[in-house]
């Protein structure tokens, strides 16, 4: 296919149940000049077949067969075989506006632009609705919901509250190959190192403040994730740092970088349900290597922010790695920590709640007395 505008590219793995409601609401674009990159991870459902009658209605479709190897290695050969001037990617699971294209693409172009990012809208299936997060409606960008351009030397440390998600960017395929970005494959977390690095090297990235990609999600799903691959948080945070490094932006991101990696892992960890023991051991391995090499110079009661600083010190407290009574007595202080800080979120809440009560019956005050003032 020639003069292709935009290479769409899809993981599939195992996604019968939702891939036809993904692929028609790519096939239903208003702009045409697209290819569909399929690539079949390794699927043991129908969804091979599913993709092969697309690919024999519409030529645009790209079917790659692989084994299973995960969403980051899948992304991978799509980007080894994408030939538009954009990439998109997309999950199998979820699906897009019909004229998602067509807009990017045009401002895109006339803007000439390395990532657009846009909000994205969660579908809970199991409760069959949609609801907001602050996260994927790019709250932490409000400044630029105006339009403007904006680039990582403007936003700074927002880069570490920013939604890594692919399916919310659009990219110029240019500013992909020119760092040969790619996903670390064989992890999953896979989608933040490839996000950062390839924001940091971005020069020109605007939002669409619109809702354009539909997310769907299953929290048994994703705890499920994270209990089986539970070693991939220090594995990826690992890498970011490497990255960071790599492009020479380490010492103006170190402190947001390694309150990020460590805020990140304590609530991984406080996510999981089983090998919570195996990864306190990797986590406190982890954190006396960098107590060790890269903190070693830090004061580090002001340069991590106090929910991070009590986590860190919490592990590292006793220098046995594989003492039990350190995990046990961890636990114990974990919970007490959680606790606290739930306690403040509902303070924060009921402190809101109170106030839009308060707004309420003074309104409500004012207006009866509106009311009764010409009433004597």
């Amino acid at each position: 296919m020639d003069n292709v505008k935009i290479s769409v590219i899809i993981p599939v793995y195992n996604a019968e149940k939702y891939l036809k409601q993904c692929l028609n609401s790519i096939t239903k674009q208003t702009l045409r000049d697209i290819e569909i990159i399929c690539i079949n991870d390794g699927s043991t459902d129908n969804s091979l077949k599913i993709l092969r009658e697309y690919a024999e209605k519409d030529e645009r479709f790209k079917i790659i067969n692989q084994k299973n190897a995960g969403a980051g290695s899948a992304r991978n050969v799509g980007l080894d075989n994408a030939t538009g001037e954009y990439v998109s990617f997309i999950d199998a699971d979820d699906w897009i506006k019909h004229k998602l294209y067509k807009k990017l693409y045009s401002i895109a172009e006339k803007e000439n632009l390395d990532i657009i990012m846009f909000k994205m809208i969660n579908y809970d299936h199991e409760k069959d609705k949609l609801y907001e997060t602050n996260y994927y409606n790019l709250s932490e960008l409000k400044k630029w919901f105006d339009g403007s351009l904006f680039s990582e030397k403007i936003t700074k440390n927002k880069i570490f509250n920013m939604s890594v998600s692919p399916g919310g960017k659009f990219y110029k395929r240019s500013l992909i190959e020119s760092i040969n970005a790619r996903y670390p494959e064989g992890i999953i977390f896979e989608d933040t190192p490839f996000y950062m690095e390839t924001y940091l090297n971005a020069k020109r990235c605007k939002i669409i403040n619109e809702y354009l990609y539909f997310r769907r999600r299953s929290e048994k799903s994703v705890t499920t994730q994270f209990d089986k691959h539970y070693e991939d948080i220090i594995y990826m945070s690992n890498i970011l740092i490497d990255l960071f490094k790599k492009h020479d932006k380490y010492k103006s991101y170190k402190k947001g970088l390694f309150n990020f990696k460590i805020a990140f892992i304590r609530k991984k960890y406080n996510d999981i349900f089983k090998n919570r023991e195996k990864l306190f051991y990797l986590i406190k391995k982890n954190f006396l290597k960098m107590n060790k090499e890269d903190l070693k110079e830090e004061d580090l009661e002001t340069f991590l922010y106090p929910y991070n600083y009590k986590f860190f010190s919490e592990i590292i407290n006793n220098s046995e790695i594989n003492k039990k009574s350190d995990f046990e007595i961890f636990e114990v202080l974990n919970k007490i920590s959680v606790l606290k800080i739930e306690n403040e979120k509902l303070k924060k809440e009921i402190s809101r709640l109170e106030k839009i009560k308060s707004k309420k019956i003074i309104k409500n005050f004012l207006s009866l007395k509106n009311k009764f003032k010409y009433s004597f």
